[in-house]
């Protein structure tokens, strides 16, 4: 069974050097990796009242297997205005909370892959909430949530664990499952990765047991 590569993002400041190894390699070796530091009870609140988002998807779209309608999927933009509400402090948090890991994640990248005269990004980046609704009820349905795709518009792509399994990777041929531990993030090169030794990560989100429950996830792309 196919395991996540996991580093724990303390070695950020206890042993520079170490941490961009095991980051830059995993990265080269399986296209994905596993980082510590995430507040995991903020991102499960925002799941909880996640319901509260009364504002229009910024992207919604209707998935289809033959003649039938199999899933919906929504994909909201967060964004904090103020920080009064519940909801918006929540977002403020975790908005925080990824920023300050990607900045460890890109110095890692760079000391790594330190041959090559480019920069990962560091700065502020977008955070989405995705949902999908799956429509059908025959469990032998296969449902695919989203087709095998790589990211674009954007270096690399941070996932806290959904609200349940789905996300699968296309590594070395095979396709497997990519659920992080509870208070660690996924990290996989997008489109846009600078260096020219990783290969952006082909994955899918599909319909896993317990079926037909609607997924709910966070996504951080910079």
């Amino acid at each position: 069974m196919f395991e996540v590569p996991a580093i724990d993002i303390r070695l950020y400041d206890q042993d520079r050097g170490r941490f961009a190894q095991e980051l830059g390699r995993a990265l080269e070796d399986v296209s994905v990796v596993q980082v510590s530091g995430l507040n995991q009870g903020l991102v499960d609140g925002l799941y909880e009242i996640s319901e509260a988002l009364t504002a229009e998807p910024a992207i919604k779209y209707s998935g289809s297997s033959k003649t039938k309608d199999t899933h919906t999927t929504q994909l909201f933009i967060l964004k904090y205005f103020n920080i009064e509400s519940h909801l918006n402090k929540l977002i403020y948090e975790i908005q925080k909370n990824m920023k300050d890991i990607n900045r460890k994640i890109s110095v890692g990248f760079d000391l790594y892959f330190n041959d090559e005269l480019c920069i990962a990004s560091t700065g502020e980046a977008d955070l989405f909430l995705g949902k999908h609704i799956p429509n059908n009820k025959n469990p032998d349905d296969e449902v695919i949530f989203m087709e095998k795709h790589t990211d674009k518009n954007r270096d690399k792509t941070l996932l806290p664990r959904a609200t349940k399994p789905g996300l699968q990777g296309l590594i070395e041929g095979e396709w497997h499952d990519l659920e992080p531990q509870s208070g660690n993030v996924l990290v996989f090169a997008a489109e846009g990765f600078p260096y020219r030794k990783v290969t952006p990560l082909v994955h899918r989100v599909v319909n896993k047991n317990p079926f037909n429950q609607s997924r709910k996830s966070i996504v951080y792309g910079s």
